[in-house]
């Protein structure tokens, strides 16, 4: 099991309502105390199960001060020189994320992932892996859950699951959560997705129409030797024949025009700021190819 943060664990600041109390309403005071903390960070767009120490003390102060009636909800971050977001750039969380994160204490958001991973088919020892990752935050690992769990009617989600389970830090842990996202926000724009495959260095999924669409999370996307081992590895999978199958390289950002060239040069069609492309686009800004 992974250690728990201040949010999941509680604090006790001194002076916090309760604190000299004993039996229930000392447990009453903390439950709420990390009730708080949670709003706060919700209000603020931060990640409340992060492991920045400077971050957890600002929001431990706040949620105290909160709770002692001294303080409303901040609107600004407490410490936004180092202030973690939960989701980078473009459209965040789903609304049911970002309410299960507020409401949800570290130890019921495990639950209920246990209980849509059971769902999904994720057989008991994978999914207690997956949870059991220090790498993944309760918040991380809730919003890729729920994510996943959104593309109803896609077949193997396994498969993301046994990609995700390796990640060994919580950037690549961002990574899977990120992808999961854009792959939730093509299937709302292109009427679903078939499959989930898995591609070497990660993971893609196969639309309606054959295409294979590949997210990739990147602020701004360079031509370096992992875009390019990518590269190949989804043009293995598509094969000689290019109008048999087709690839679309969804960015969460922007793609510089180097890498643009050279995957369109492969065959590959290329979609940027794909997290907020408009109702008209399926998943992103257009390329010359074809989508």
């Amino acid at each position: 099991m992974r250690p728990q943060s201040s949010a999941g664990a509680g604090v006790l600041l001194p002076g916090l309502p309760g604190a000299d109390a004993a039996g229930g309403d000392f447990l009453g005071q903390l439950v709420a105390f990390q009730a708080r903390k949670r709003e706060i960070a919700a209000a603020l767009g931060v990640d409340p199960y992060c492991d920045n120490a400077p971050l957890q003390e600002a929001l431990d102060r706040h949620a105290w001060a909160v709770q002692a009636g001294g303080a409303p909800l901040p609107s600004a971050a407490p410490d936004a020189s180092a202030t973690p977001v939960l989701s980078d750039g473009g459209a965040a969380r789903s609304e049911r994320a970002g309410e299960m994160l507020r409401d949800y204490s570290a130890e019921d958001l495990e639950r209920l992932n246990r209980i849509e991973l059971a769902v999904m088919g994720v057989p008991e020892p994978l999914r207690e892996q997956f949870i059991a990752n220090p790498a993944y935050s309760p918040s991380h690992e809730t919003v890729l859950v729920e994510a996943l769990a959104a593309l109803e009617g896609t077949e193997d989600r396994v498969a993301f699951i046994e990609a995700a389970v390796a990640a060994q830090s919580g950037d690549e842990a961002q990574d899977y959560q990120r992808m999961a996202e854009l792959m939730r926000r093509y299937a709302d724009r292109a009427g679903g997705l078939e499959r989930i495959e898995r591609v070497e260095g990660g993971v893609a999924a196969r639309a309606q129409d054959g295409t294979l669409v590949v997210p990739v999370r990147a602020d701004h996307a360079l031509w370096t030797q992992r875009m390019a081992s990518l590269a190949e590895s989804v043009a293995r999978e598509m094969g000689g024949d290019r109008d048999a199958a087709r690839a679309r390289i969804v960015f969460s950002g922007s793609v510089s025009p180097m890498a643009r060239e050279h995957l369109e040069n492969l065959g590959m069609s290329v979609a940027e700021d794909a997290m907020d492309a408009p109702p008209s686009e399926p998943d992103g800004a257009e390329s010359g190819a074809s989508p």
